[in-house]
Order: C-alpha cells, then structure tokens, then sequence
C-alpha cells in the first residue's frame, strides 16, 4: 500500500514556478490496476518518479510499508527500488549486448537473496511468464517491439517487486502488441501486485480498476 500525504512538486524555470503536484493526498493499493491519465507535461511521469523514489518532492510524505520515503538516506532509497519496484518504460532500456535472459538477470546482481546459480533459471520462468519461452536467447535487435517490452517487463519482476510502475509502456507499440501487455499486467494484478500505469492509451481503461488524471497540479480520480 502507497499512502500519500500533502505531497507536493513543483518546477522552476526562469520565466515561471510550475506546480505539477498540489498537496496530494491518495491512497494505492495492493492486487489493483490504477491507470494515469493527462496531457504530456502535467505530471504523470513526475508522480512516477516520485513514487519510485528517483525524485524529491517538495513536502508532504510518501508512505510504504510504514517506511516514509522523506527518512530514507539515498543507499536504502537505492536498496528499497531494486527489491519493492520494477520499473517499465515506452523505451524498454534493455542492453543490446546482452540476450534476453541476461537482461532479466541485470538487477538480480544487486539482490544477495538470490544466488548465482539461480539466476538463469528464474530469468528463464520469469521470460516464459510473459510468453517468451521461444525467444530467451535472443538479442534485443532481434526481437519486435512488443516482444523486447516483455522481456522489460520481465526484467521489472526480476526481484519479485510488489509495486510495479510503467511509464507509457505501450506507447512504440500496435493495437496487438498492446493488448498482449495489458493482459500480462492484469495478470499481474491478480497476483496482488500494485500497479501504477502512465498512458495516453485509452485502451487501458478496459484494464484499469481506478483511472486517475493529472491536471493543473491535482490528482482526482475519473473512474
């Protein structure tokens, strides 16, 4: 559960002070699909990265488990995002040196929970979750778009996460390509994970047990 409290952001540049979040307060639960909506710019990706800890904010607290983000030093931040948060994003990021389990392997490195001789295997399950069983040792440049955004979304559950944020994940994407990810993260969602999606996708509604808008700073709820 993510509880926000008075959480508030703001942007200056030299012409003018932006406001992009204004004493929020809302609530995100676990084994639910909330979908974030808004104009390019006002906000969505700035809340996303609050919530995954990759910015400051200006007041207010972000609470997990008990934890307020505004107490944690910038090691147990680092700490908190590779074992509670898997990150998606529209660019998948995925290392083109590397084949499709090696990059799933990537953030296990830092998780001392899981030894090295079991890497392989659970990049491998976790590839197949996602319908990529056929594809485990190809490289990025060889797969289609769809394709090396499961393996992203793959990577983002490396570690098991029970928050996963994606940030226009379907943006670079077809209509077929598209519904195959939704359906993964619903999937997911029935697994009791939390997840927080960013998009201009008006497809995700169908997914989506709350819609929530950004717009001049607020954050309410459509749906």
């Amino acid at each position: 559960m993510i509880k926000l409290e008075n959480l508030s952001k703001k942007y200056k540049t030299k012409e003018k002070e932006i406001q992009v979040l204004n004493s929020e307060n809302y609530q995100f639960e676990n084994g639910k699909l909330y979908a974030i909506i808004g104009h390019s710019g006002s906000g969505k990706t700035t809340l996303l990265n609050i919530l995954g800890t990759l910015i400051d904010f200006d007041s207010g607290k972000v609470i997990v488990d008990d934890v307020d983000f505004a107490t944690m030093k910038e090691k147990d931040k680092a700490k908190f995002r590779n074992r509670k948060i898997g990150f998606v994003f529209q660019s998948y990021l995925l290392n083109p040196t590397l084949k499709a389990y090696e990059n799933v392997i990537v953030p296990m490195y830092l998780n001392r929970d899981i030894k090295s001789k079991e890497r392989k295997e659970k990049a491998i399950e976790l590839l197949k979750k996602v319908k990529l069983e056929d594809r485990i040792n190809h490289f990025p440049k060889e797969l289609s778009g769809g394709e090396q955004q499961r393996v992203a979304i793959a990577r983002a559950l490396a570690n098991n996460p029970e928050i996963i944020l994606a940030d226009e994940p379907t943006g670079n994407l077809d209509k077929e390509s598209e519904e195959i990810i939704f359906k993964i993260f619903e999937d997911l969602k029935k697994e009791g994970k939390c997840l927080i999606i960013a998009s201009h996708s008006d497809y995700i509604k169908a997914y989506a047990d709350v819609v929530l808008s950004v717009t001049d700073g607020k954050l309410e709820v459509v749906r």
